[in-house]
């Protein structure tokens, strides 16, 4: 197994590690290009670190900053430095990507237009129709670019001399071919020379490459290999709408061989963490297209997005950035020829800035997979899966950490919404009296021999697990209700309001609705469990940090500030419940309905209603353009 370390910055097969300690990444794709408004940045990436997001990937546009020759703009709009300490205060890594060429539906991929009108310019080197050519002059330009970027970020950097840094990685080029593919072969001394170019100006992260699919290009090259990977496309010109929902088999065919492919390469794909930099988000649309951004969304549906990634972690993917998860708007010039003004991209994030069930759904399995970071941050494939299901092709994969923990993936593809039970490898069924429930192109991780202290072991959990934490004197788990249950460990365990069966070496626990209870252990320790059903789960977030722990359900959208603040924004009458470690909360008001330490509530109005313009006695004129 290959090791390597590149400052504070280290990684194996598994998994990147920052300053030391394994990390699972999940990301979005943000292009501050399509935000005119700087001012706009920060609501929207704090949306991002709102949805789970630990870190972002980032188009930086070459024509964006140059937009004629010996012009360097990086001040207001363009401003690059504060955008990266935004990210620094807000808490997002970054993946670094300035092309040159990064493609993203926008006007020449990102190249200045004035490069491009250049006709002794060989852009990419392309000489002509399927032919390549090394072009001095275009390098020139290349290397122009770099140097004046570089200059503006590589004190973000993330290093030994710099640990509150954001730049984790930087990528050259974007989905540029080694072998031929799509009729072009790319140039090995033109990525020779932009990983020289960008050591030289300073960059001392990762470099990697963004792969236009699991196709191995330049995977001796770089430090980390990455890649593409898009699903699900609805069709351009269906003969009715709506439109027909997307294939499983489909799904299944592109996602569920990925890590078989990957790791069949040479290093350090093969030895190296399994990485995607541009993760399917949505999907853009075209001029002529019959449909719209909203039918496009629905096309999709809310649970798109945390399946993909669900799937993907099946797969071993300990790093993966959605693409795109705010789209924004093509203005001015931005766009290529093939999309128009919106760029919504059917995302997480809508263009107007409507944080969709989608990101709420993705939530959850962020939320979950970052609450069990150390142990999912480095598993491996079980080939026979240790546990069965009563419905065929629920269960579809099982991971087992380096510390011991199980993870079990369920994923429903039977055109329904399906109740079953679970047999465990020593014949225990569950759930014991009752089936639990998925719905169709939905699923859930199930965890098996994870230990959560010296007083609490799981010995299999059916019931989504949101969060797990440290929390008072005790640990906390948060779950959302599917009619799974708990299974820990041992017996003589003290509870008030959860459902208890003892056996003779384990306990069973389960909620029938939504509800909380403190799990008392024989030696007098706690666990609180919180158990919520679909609606409050969706609304649920947490800042996950050891010494100032919060979370918080019931309210549509919540920020929590580096200094402690809470920013909830209410959307109508809702009642906002707090689980905090703090004696004193302002704004909020202490209860003990819940049965567990450290609940607050607060109960937010309705929103005032905004007089709007009535729209009456508009005036029209035609006119011609022609004229």
């Amino acid at each position: 197994m290959g090791y390597h370390t590149i400052m504070a910055i280290s990684f194996d097969k598994f998994s990147l590690k920052i300053n030391g300690v394994r990390v699972f990444l999940i990301g979005g794709e943000f292009h501050y290009w399509r935000i005119p408004d700087k001012e706009r940045w920060e609501y929207i990436l704090k949306s991002y670190k709102a949805a789970g997001l630990n870190c972002v990937r980032i188009y930086f546009h070459w024509g964006f900053h140059n937009p004629s020759e010996n012009v360097f703009i990086f001040n207001g709009n363009r401003d690059v430095n504060y955008l990266l300490k935004l990210c620094e205060e807000i808490g997002l890594f970054v993946f670094v990507a300035a092309g040159p060429y990064i493609c993203a539906e926008t006007n020449a991929g990102g190249f200045p237009t004035w490069v491009i009108q250049k006709q002794n310019v060989n852009v990419r080197h392309m000489k002509g129709t399927l032919r390549q050519e090394y072009d001095e002059t275009y390098m020139q330009y290349c290397k122009n670019w770099y140097q004046h970027f570089i200059a503006e970020i590589k004190d973000n950097q993330l290093t030994e001399d710099n640990p509150n840094g954001c730049v984790i990685g930087y990528q050259i080029e974007n989905e540029y071919p080694e072998k031929f593919y799509a009729g072009l072969k790319g140039l090995t001394r033109y990525m020779e020379e932009l990983k020289q170019y960008a050591k030289d100006f300073g960059i001392s992260v990762p470099i990697y490459h963004n792969d236009v699919s699991e196709m191995n290009a330049w995977n001796g090259l770089v430090d980390l290999y990455g890649y593409d990977k898009y699903i699900i496309h609805a069709e351009k010109n269906p003969k009715a709408l709506p439109l027909k929902p997307w294939n499983p088999k489909t799904f299944v065919k592109r996602v569920d061989t990925s890590e078989k492919k990957i790791r069949s390469m040479d290093p350090p794909a093969s030895e190296g963490p399994l990485f995607i930099p541009e993760l399917q988000g949505g999907w853009y649309n075209h001029w002529s297209i019959r449909y719209g951004y909203d039918e496009l969304y629905d096309y999709y549906g809310s649970t798109f997005q945390k399946i993909i990634c669900q799937s993907f972690l099946a797969q071993g993917v300990t790093t993966m950035i959605l693409y795109m998860f705010y789209g924004g708007t093509n203005y001015g010039s931005i766009a290529n020829p093939e999309v128009y003004t919106s760029y919504d991209y059917s995302a997480c994030i809508r263009e107007y800035g409507y944080q969709s069930n989608r990101l709420r759904h993705l939530r959850l399995f962020a939320l979950f997979a970052r609450s069990f970071n150390e142990s999912i941050s480095a598993t491996d494939p079980i080939e026979k899966i240790d546990i069965n299901c009563s419905q065929k092709d629920i269960l579809y994969k099982q991971r087992r950490s380096i510390d011991g923990t199980d993870f079990y993936f369920f994923r429903n593809f039977n055109e329904s919404k399906q109740e079953f039970t679970i047999e465990l490898d020593d014949g225990t069924v569950v759930p014991k009296l009752q089936k639990q429930h998925l719905n169709f192109k939905d699923g859930f991780i199930a965890i098996g021999n994870h230990k959560i202290s010296d007083d609490f072991t799981i010995k299999f959990c059916s019931l989504p697990i949101i969060l797990k934490h440290k929390y008072q004197d005790g640990d906390l788990l948060v779950t959302y209700q599917n009619g799974g249950e708990l299974i820990l460990e041992g017996t003589g365990f003290q509870s008030k309001y959860i459902n208890q069966i003892e056996a003779d070496t384990f306990t069973r626990f389960w909620f029938v609705n939504r509800g909380y209870d403190t799990i008392i252990s024989p030696e007098g320790k706690n666990l609180y469990i919180v158990c919520l059903d679909e609606e409050h789960a969706l609304k649920f977030n947490s800042n996950l940090l050891n010494g100032d722990f919060r979370a918080i359900w019931g309210s549509y959208a919540t920020f929590f500030h580096k200094n402690g603040k809470i920013e909830v924004e209410s959307h109508g009458k809702e009642e906002v419940v707090l689980l905090t470690e703090k004696k004193n909360v302002h704004s909020f008001q202490p209860t003990s309905q819940y049965n567990i330490p450290g609940v607050y509530t607060s109960n937010f109005d309705e929103s005032p209603h905004l007089s709007i313009t009535s729209l009456n006695s508009w005036k029209m004129k035609k006119t011609r353009w022609d004229q």
